[in-house]
């Protein structure tokens, strides 16, 4: 599956009625790790819309809006329930390799599963940026060697 093709269920609904759903959405928005995603408690609800994600290997929080969650989160709030209780990485594994969401990565054409929105969300960063820098600290990374896996840069506007 193509990640635009995820788009599109976005936007039609499709995702919004289950945890797994809600934690590709967040993915896709934020590109954090799937990791992260599943470590959201209940006091990391802002508001209806709005979730704080503690990002791993030291880097900042980040807040994500979801929208589609907002008849959910005031719930989850309310009774002190973890959004994504019971859910593991590995159930989610299985979900992608079944949608068919999956990347290449490194010369030997590994193909990357969990990993495939946060690719996909740097990649889109380094492309609105042009800046290897800001997609590093927009990831998390402490040096740009390990956001270099992550985009494919165009050889005129390589450091």
């Amino acid at each position: 599956m193509k990640l635009e093709h995820l788009n599109r269920m976005i936007k039609s609904n499709y995702l919004q009625s289950s945890p797994f759903g809600f934690i590709m959405i967040i993915q896709h928005r934020s590109g954090c790790r799937i990791s992260e995603v599943l470590k959201v408690s209940w006091r990391d609800i802002v508001n209806e819309s709005e979730i704080i994600v503690h990002c791993d290997k030291g880097s900042l929080p980040k807040r994500v809006y979801v929208p589609e969650m907002s008849a959910f989160l005031p719930r989850f709030k309310k009774y002190m329930i973890n959004p994504f209780e019971g859910v593991s990485r590995f159930q989610m594994y299985r979900l992608y390799r079944r949608l068919g969401i999956s990347v290449e990565n490194g010369p030997n054409k590994k193909k990357s599963v969990t990993h495939a929105f946060r690719k996909e969300y740097a990649q889109s960063t380094y492309d609105t940026s042009n800046s290897i820098e800001i997609t590093r600290d927009i990831l998390g990374h402490k040096n740009t060697t390990s956001t270099n896996h992550y985009v494919k840069r165009k050889k005129a506007n390589s450091r």
